[in-house]
């Protein structure tokens, strides 16, 4: 799916954008704030009029307030294709970095695992003590643990 979205992408026959937040960011501004950081640096790479263009979101997100046409829909992954669509892109993306991380960083697994809270993350984390890539604002919770 994401190849082909890439594919129709490059015709012009879809936009889409994906955005990501470091580590070290969400340790600083916390978790929403970046989520919301994130969210407006995707659609200003759409470069789309906020006035003119809609919205649509999954959860419990919301646009930036200048994106007056905007709607949130609860489970939107399961319910809109569009929204389908570019979760899947986010999903695919995230994953390619996760593999990446695991090359970097071995110990850890982050090519098995995608850095979800597995019982394989938290022994990797116990036994080799935290990278560069953890958050700390969450990591602290499982270290205690």
């Amino acid at each position: 799916l994401y190849t082909e979205m890439k594919e129709r992408s490059k015709r012009g026959e879809l936009r889409f954008a994906v955005a990501m937040t470091s580590s070290k960011k969400i340790d600083h501004i916390g978790i929403v704030p970046a989520v919301n950081d994130a969210m407006r640096r995707a659609l200003t790479r759409l470069n789309v009029h906020p006035e003119e263009c809609m919205v649509l979101l999954d959860g419990g997100l919301k646009a930036p307030k200048k994106y007056l046409h905007q709607e949130t829909i609860i489970k939107g992954d399961e319910k809109v294709y569009a929204i389908a669509l570019e979760s899947s892109a986010a999903k695919v993306m995230r994953d390619e970095k996760m593999r990446n991380l695991g090359y970097q960083y071995p110990a850890y697994g982050f090519e098995q695992h995608k850095g979800y809270g597995t019982r394989a993350h938290y022994l990797a984390v116990k036994k080799n003590g935290i990278c560069l890539e953890h958050r700390l604002s969450f990591m602290q919770k499982v270290l205690s643990v």
